[in-house]
């Protein structure tokens, strides 16, 4: 991908289980490494294994990517995805059912109770980074890409710019 006249490399390397050990090793010199979350996950199962809540394996992926050696030196990206799809989710479906220590005084349908669902969120990601990782070295964006599209890409990509302008995961 080209932007303002630099190029990126920016690889998708979700998929099943059995995928993820293969492409740790691809990348030696990247200096970013950006992670999707979607933010709704806690409410669904993993198509392996219907018994996992997808936000289970989120939260372990993140850590085991957060404490590999191979990416200590590297910039850290937690991305929120489908917050456009949230306040609909969190009326339909408690999220005290994957996470029974949330607590909010607001209201499901209340803009406060996910404000407070994100907070804890982020806090359940940022709670797995390892004690060593420099705290600059972490940082979190909330993206709705399918509502925002392009525009969002490109904020995005400037944000990642200012962090340090080589080679993004």
């Amino acid at each position: 991908m080209h932007y303002n006249s630099r190029s990126f490399q920016i690889c998708d390397v979700g998929g099943n289980r059995s995928q993820r050990r293969k492409w740790v090793h691809t990348f030696p010199n990247a200096s970013v490494v950006t992670f999707t979350a979607d933010v709704t996950s806690y409410s669904k199962v993993l198509c392996e294994d219907e018994n996992v809540p997808r936000v289970a394996e989120e939260l372990a992926l993140f850590d085991s990517i957060a404490n590999h050696r191979r990416f200590a030196n590297v910039r850290l990206v937690l991305m929120l995805t489908h917050i456009n799809h949230l306040d609909e989710i969190l009326v339909r479906t408690a999220v005290t059912d994957y996470f029974p220590n949330f607590i909010s005084s607001n209201l499901p349908s209340s803009p406060g109770y996910k404000r407070d669902y994100l907070a804890y969120l982020e806090n359940q990601f940022s709670s797995r980074l390892p004690d060593e990782r420099d705290r600059e070295t972490f940082q979190i964006l909330q993206a709705d890409l399918i509502h925002d599209g392009l525009e969002e890409v490109e904020n995005i990509l400037k944000t990642l710019l200012k962090i340090r302008p080589h080679k993004i995961i």
